[in-house]
């Protein structure tokens, strides 16, 4: 059950008073801990989104091959997908604000590493694979722990306004990383990239000592690890409604992933505009997505959920 946090103001208006849409919309940015929370994935994501050019472009540079450019995006993704459940099984057992920081370490190493790598003029494509592959072991670990803290920081009336608020920030970072990470790669080279993400990683982990992260009730007798995951695949498979929207994000990863994989290759080699081209073509991706999440988290609490989800899909 989600934390009801003190932040929040009381829910009634006793003036019945219409309240305008930049309170509901940004409703969930008054609770201190979701906001801080909020601020510093932003950061994080912004340095994220700079590195997704600045990686991509370093691999084709090196490679000149489509086949290592698309195995790099594998390295980075597979991880998530073997590993997820398990990462999620972590998430209930240990503290959750400690396994999010760890995560945050591995993948802040591994830009670290990368940019020392490539100042010394040591990198080479497998280097960056060995590397993506690592970084997404963590995000596997990352991402489900993120989104179990989320719920606990806010009321479970204002859930889906919180939500598509960390879908706005996430989608904004899509669209000012790839300017700055753009600007970075034609002004300083692609190293500055991996050194800007670096230090968001840095400002993220220091931001999350300071939220509070209500604990996880633990069981007296922890079932195994394989059981939980065959029993969160069980649960899963038994609600059509969680399965059909499983089968849509599925989707549109795979149709819609291998476009954004590939951009370096349509800009560097077909459009040929370079990578301040391609840095400009993912930030638009960005921008339309910020307009979606802005209009869910306006009108999500007074639309049919289903119907935005088929609209979206469509």
């Amino acid at each position: 059950m989600a934390a009801t946090s003190p932040d929040f103001p009381e829910k009634e208006n006793p003036s019945k008073e219409p309240v305008s849409w930049h309170k509901t919309t940004f409703y969930a940015l008054q609770n201190r801990d979701y906001r801080i929370m909020w601020i510093g994935s932003f950061i994080s994501n912004i340095g994220t989104w700079s590195q997704k050019v600045a990686e991509p472009w370093l691999v084709f540079s090196l490679s000149g091959s489509a086949f290592l450019l698309g195995l790099n995006g594998f390295a980075a993704e597979v991880p998530l997908l073997a590993l997820l459940l398990l990462g999620g099984v972590l998430a209930d057992r240990f503290d959750r604000k400690k396994l999010l920081m760890l995560s945050q370490t591995v993948q802040m190493l591994g830009a670290l590493t990368i940019m020392i790598l490539a100042l010394a003029d040591q990198i080479n494509v497998w280097m960056i694979i060995g590397v993506s592959f690592i970084v997404g072991c963590a995000q596997s670990v990352s991402t489900p722990t993120y989104l179990s803290i989320l719920p606990s920081l806010v009321s479970r009336e204002y859930l889906t306004n919180a939500i598509a608020l960390n879908s706005t920030q996430f989608n904004l970072s899509r669209l000012i990383g790839p300017v700055i990470g753009g600007a970075l790669l034609v002004g300083a080279g692609a190293a500055w990239c991996f050194g800007i993400n670096a230090l968001s990683y840095a400002a993220l982990i220091i931001i999350l000592t300071m939220i509070r992260v209500p604990r996880v009730e633990q069981q007296a007798e922890k079932p195994a690890v394989w059981h939980s995951i065959r029993e969160g695949i069980r649960e899963i498979s038994s609600k059509k409604e969680l399965v059909t929207l499983l089968i849509i994000i599925c989707s549109v990863s795979f149709f819609g992933g291998p476009l954004l994989n590939f951009l370096p290759v349509l800009a560097k080699e077909v459009l040929r505009v370079g990578a301040q081209g391609f840095s400009t073509a993912l930030a638009c991706f960005g921008g339309g997505a910020v307009i979606g999440a802005l209009a869910i988290a306006g009108f999500g609490q007074v639309m049919d959920k289903h119907r935005i989800v088929q609209a979206a899909a469509t």
